[in-house]
């Protein structure tokens, strides 16, 4: 190869001249590729970002209100306060049972106070309450399933028969599981550990 037939960089390398038949199998750069990639990016994260925003839910992630009584031997009547979220309505199709004890029914409630202060429902939580029967609405609770109003604050007060309490005591930091009906069909979320019946179970009584 001669002088001629190179060409100098400015680092002072020679470098072959560029053969135009050989460029013409190179495909040009598309400057509109990089612009979709990154559309698709944003697309990927906004409808990410939607799914969790309007996924309905009933469950306070930074701490519900709870209340709890033994209403017979072995049965515990346990609240937790809602917090209905997401899209469309909402409603509490049932409660699993948890290690130690089985739910006996569940029921929706409005709670008692002014809204926003997620007081428990009226009367349900004193010592000489009403004992809820399962199946049956108790004062303006529906039993489960049941829905969850929308613009008023609720409970789901549930009704426990405790089979082993030592298996009771030691759920740990999560609650029973609650399944929802909802418009984008069937949702479970975990409960909060108040919604569990160890905060009133009796256990020192041989429950």
């Amino acid at each position: 190869m001669s002088i001629a037939d190179t060409t100098a960089t400015p680092d002072g390398d020679a470098r072959p001249p560029r053969d135009p038949d050989v460029d013409g199998l190179v495909p040009p750069a598309r400057r509109g590729s990089g612009l979709v990639v990154a559309a698709l990016v944003v697309a990927v994260l906004l409808a990410g970002w939607a799914s969790t925003a309007l996924r309905p839910t009933v469950v306070d992630r930074g701490g519900a209100s709870g209340a709890a009584r033994q209403v017979d031997d072995g049965q515990v009547l346990v609240g937790v306060a809602l917090a209905r979220g997401g899209a469309g309505p909402v409603t509490v199709a049932s409660v699993a049972d948890v290690p130690g004890a089985h739910v006996l029914g569940a029921w929706v409630a409005p709670a008692g106070g002014p809204p926003g202060t997620d007081m428990a429902p009226d009367g349900l939580f004193t010592v000489d309450g009403p004992v809820p029967v399962p199946g049956l609405p108790v004062g303006a609770a529906p039993a489960v399933p049941a829905p969850v109003p929308a613009g008023t604050d609720s409970w789901l007060v549930i009704l426990w028969e405790v089979t082993d309490c030592a298996a009771v005591q030691s759920l740990g930091v999560d609650g029973p599981q609650v399944r929802l009906g909802t418009v984008l069909g069937p949702v479970t979320e975990t409960l909060p550990a108040i919604a569990a019946p160890g905060l009133g179970a009796d256990c020192d009584a041989g429950s």
